[in-house]
C-alpha cells in the first residue's frame, strides 16, 4: 500500500493512523443524538430502544448536519448506558 502523507518525517505510527482513519459510511445508526454536537467535544449523548444493541467500543459513526454539508467521523472509546422510561 502506498500513499503520501505530505511529510518527510512521518513514522510507522503516523502511517498506521492514516490507514486506520479510512472508513466508509454504512447503514444508519440505531440511536439518535441528543442536542447539538459542538466542535471539539469529547462525549455524545444518544437514546435508542431498549431492545436494540448498545454501541460498542471501537465502532465508528459519521455525524452529519441536517443539510448534509458538513460531516465528521467519531470512534466510540467508552460507553455507559442506562434504561429510562419516557412518557
Amino acid at each position: 500500500m502506498l500513499f503520501n502523507t505530505d511529510s518527510q518525517t512521518d513514522e510507522r505510527l503516523d502511517a498506521r493512523d492514516r490507514i486506520e482513519s479510512y472508513v466508509v459510511p454504512g447503514i444508519k445508526a440505531s440511536w439518535e443524538l441528543v442536542g447539538d454536537q459542538l466542535e471539539g467535544q469529547r462525549a455524545v449523548v444518544g437514546y435508542q430502544r431498549e431492545e436494540w444493541a448498545v454501541p460498542e467500543i471501537g465502532e465508528v459513526y459519521k455525524l452529519v448536519t441536517p443539510n448534509e454539508l458538513i460531516s465528521q467521523f467519531i470512534r466510540i472509546t467508552s460507553v455507559s448506558h442506562s434504561i429510562e422510561t419516557f412518557t
